[in-house]
């Protein structure tokens, strides 16, 4: 039983970990002016993605990580899928799945093993793809933000920001 259920968590572990980045290429936004020499600067270029445009365009754009938090708490995959990891939300539904085929087994069978083994795994998937959905929010925002040539300072405001202290601090 106690084989079983590490590898079942092991399985889990490995496939979210190795599971490809989806959407790791965002398209640039200053390829057009790239493609210009370094002396010619188009005015439509300029106008187009001027500093105040690129904020706009990051902040209309960003993912919020509180939304992927409570996306994953109420289904554990659906936070993955708003932070564009559909791979990740795939895996966490199915082992939503498979943890209630657990559980359901379990009790139908009267084996309280497969019912803990099932909880545990579970809690994991819930706990795991929460995680990983807030991780894949800061990640797609340092992106964008990088693409689109955003300051780091400008495009993190602190006056919207709150905090949560419950022994550690969070910052969202």
């Amino acid at each position: 039983m106690a084989r079983l259920f590490l590898a079942t968590l092991l399985g889990i572990i490995i496939s979210l970990a190795a599971s490809p980045a989806v959407g790791d290429e965002l398209p640039e936004a200053g390829d057009e002016a790239d493609q210009l020499e370094e002396g010619e600067v188009s005015e439509e270029v300029v106008d187009d993605f001027g500093a105040a445009h690129r904020q706009r365009i990051y902040e209309t754009s960003r993912l919020d990580r509180r939304r992927a938090v409570l996306y994953s708490l109420a289904l554990p995959g659906l936070g993955n899928f708003y932070a564009e990891q559909p791979a990740v939300g795939a895996v966490a539904m199915m082992s939503l799945v498979f943890s209630a085929m657990f559980i359901a087994f379990g009790l139908r069978n009267n084996q309280s093993g497969l019912v803990r083994l099932g909880a545990a795994t579970g809690a994991a998937t819930y706990g795991g793809s929460a995680a990983i959905g807030y991780l894949g929010v800061r990640r797609y925002n340092d992106r964008l933000r990088r693409s689109l040539h955003v300051d780091e300072r400008a495009a993190t405001p602190t006056a919207t920001s709150s905090s949560w202290t419950i022994g550690w601090q969070w910052e969202f």
